[in-house]
């Protein structure tokens, strides 16, 4: 089975297990190609994990679930910053919490939560 990532990446096919970086200079709409992608594959019901290291999991999984045209997507946060920026980490749905972005133990936990 192959994964096909969007019209933004011209319909390219990758193989299940297949890790992407998306980088480039600063607004150039890095997060919005990548949550696009990931809304395609969740369009189709494939599910997604994303982590967060600006915006708060709440945040983030309200910009994943506006791209999808319905909400049966899996798909779980690891939110790095709102705990880190002394937010209250309120339980969500989806959303974990790791202590900050640069908490690699906390976040490959959750990882690893999710992907079980």
């Amino acid at each position: 089975m192959m994964y096909t990532l969007g019209n933004s990446f011209s319909e390219l096919e990758v193989d299940p297990g297949t890790n992407l970086l998306i980088s480039g200079s600063p607004m150039t709409g890095k997060k919005n190609l990548a949550l696009d992608s990931l809304a395609y594959g969740g369009n189709d019901g494939d599910g997604a994990i994303i982590v967060t290291t600006k915006d708060s999991g709440k945040h983030a999984l309200k910009e994943y679930e506006s791209r999808l045209e319905t909400a049966s997507s899996p798909v779980g946060i690891v939110d790095c910053v709102s705990k880190q920026r002394g937010m209250s980490a309120r339980r969500v749905d989806g959303v974990e919490f790791a202590s900050s972005p640069v908490d690699m133990t906390g976040i490959g936990i959750k990882l690893s939560e999710f992907l079980q």
